[in-house]
């Protein structure tokens, strides 16, 4: 059975550095071991989705494979964690992707590439133009991407109404914590909000004490859970489509026999087509959650969802060509006009 290591990062570490990841295949029928990380709390979907993936690999091998499950960050944040799979210390995750080794990978967080669920499901889904381009960009320094896990849409939390909520550029009137990453601030100033990059750990108390007036970069469920006591409002802009991804280290896929490479594919696979529905699902309830705690909601029609998306598009993608190179966001414009 799996179990959930309680080990340490430098245990962990240090065991992994010394067993390593096998680049000689091992036959069906030889027990293997593999070390699935993760970085969503206990109760969270995503934990879930690694301790039912494991359960499900366990069974479909009779116990041959088997897993150490280290959730909750226990091997340290998102980075620290890809880093060990690149390295082969960890075998498995489910993680934010980190964008330190290709500013391209962050192209997932382009600013409505997707504007509602059933888009997401499209354009996160295996086979996409950005699922094609994960696993080549993830493949270039050693990790297989399996696929994108997705958690929801991100809105705004607030104190108070934006000014000209719903007018692409106007001037909002407020100053918003944003996550420090390019697109986030430019997508910020494209609305018409004043971006601060404050950490997100000093977000809760930036809030409460009126340094800011809101934040971008949570779900209705995170609004819930972590701010609905400091906000008063919550509009549902679908501004970015949070998803992590499935990763697991090439040498070690490589080492694997087709059998177990095709059980593992295909677990993994259930789970990502599968968490498309259930972040819509989660979206709606928690919505409905904020609702009845007395925070304000207001979802956005199709139609003003199209004119917030047309604009932030046409603004902000282009600006990115610096980072993302111009060949890149030319075929990314290309791919999703509409």
């Amino acid at each position: 059975m799996y179990t959930k290591s309680r080990s340490s990062m430098f245990i962990a570490g240090t065991v992994g550095l010394l067993l390593g990841a096998s680049t000689v295949q091992v036959s069906a029928s030889e027990e293997v071991t593999l070390r699935f990380a993760g970085q969503h709390p206990a109760d969270h979907q995503g934990t879930r989705a690694i301790e039912a993936i494991a359960e499900r690999i366990e069974e479909e091998t009779d116990g041959r494979i088997t897993f150490r499950l280290h959730p909750a960050g226990q091997l340290g944040d998102y980075t620290l964690i890809y880093d060990e799979v690149m390295r082969g210390t960890v075998d498995m995750a489910l993680i934010s992707a980190p964008a330190e080794h290709d500013a391209r990978i962050e192209a997932q967080w382009l600013p409505y590439i997707a504007q509602d669920h059933a888009e997401a499901a499209e354009v996160f889904g295996e086979g996409s133009f950005l699922y094609d381009r994960m696993r080549e960009f993830h493949g270039e320094v050693g990790v297989r991407f399996l696929g994108f896990f997705g958690e929801g849409f991100i809105g705004l939390g607030s104190t108070e109404m934006p000014d000209n909520a719903f007018e692409p550029a106007a001037d909002k009137g407020q100053l918003v914590r944003v996550a420090p990453f390019r697109p986030a601030e430019l997508l910020a100033e494209s609305l018409g909000f004043r971006p601060n990059t404050l950490p997100y750990a000093d977000t809760y108390s930036a809030v409460q004490t009126g340094v800011v007036d809101g934040w971008i970069g949570g779900s209705a469920n995170l609004n819930y859970s972590a701010f609905r006591d400091v906000i008063d409002h919550f509009i549902a802009y679908n501004m970015f489509y949070e998803a992590t991804s499935f990763f697991i280290n090439e040498d070690r896929w490589e080492s694997l026999s087709e059998e177990d490479r095709e059980i593992i594919g295909a677990a993994v696979r259930e789970y990502s087509e599968g968490s498309f529905e259930a972040s819509r699902e989660e979206d709606a309830e928690y919505l409905e959650r904020l609702s009845d705690a007395g925070v304000e909601v207001t979802t956005l029609s199709d139609e003003e969802l199209q004119l917030l998306a047309e604009h932030v598009r046409g603004d902000v993608w282009p600006r990115l060509e610096e980072r993302f190179g111009s060949d890149f966001i030319t075929e990314i414009s290309e791919e999703f006009a509409r």
